[in-house]
């Protein structure tokens, strides 16, 4: 193998350019490293995260914790034909189920942005409150 240059610890380089070197690893042994960690400190709480956890709170005082689960069935709807077009009509259990969920959860988009109601409302009423 023919050499053109030395490297920088002056071993021989070969002319294709690819470069060999050794390498030897160190044992295991001795690397006992205890590591500490310090107390976690709370990540702070967003807004959105905010508002979603008194919404859930809302919602354990409305319905309680535990989740029921809801079976639909054949007498809580009908569904007819109007003009062509398939109607479904739910009965009011079904209707109430639904809104005893979203009772208080209106969104509304803002500026691009989806805004909760309460947000909503306490924006629009510092704009009206005298300074």
């Amino acid at each position: 193998m023919s050499t053109s240059d030395n490297n920088e610890d002056g071993d021989a380089c070969p002319v294709n350019g690819h470069n060999s070197r050794k390498v030897r690893f160190k044992g295991k042994e001795g690397n006992n490293v205890e590591m500490l960690v310090g107390p976690m400190s709370s990540p702070s709480v967003s807004w959105k995260d905010l508002l979603l956890r008194n919404f859930a709170k809302l919602k354990e005082k409305a319905g309680g914790k535990n989740k029921e689960h809801f079976n639909l069935e054949e007498r809580d709807f009908s569904m007819t034909i109007v003009n062509g077009i398939l109607a479904i009509d739910f009965s009011d259990r079904v209707k109430n189920y639904l809104l005893k969920d979203i009772e208080t959860t209106v969104v509304v988009k803002l500026q691009g942005r989806s805004i909760g109601y309460i947000t909503l409302q306490n924006r629009v009423s510092s704009l009206w409150q005298p300074s």
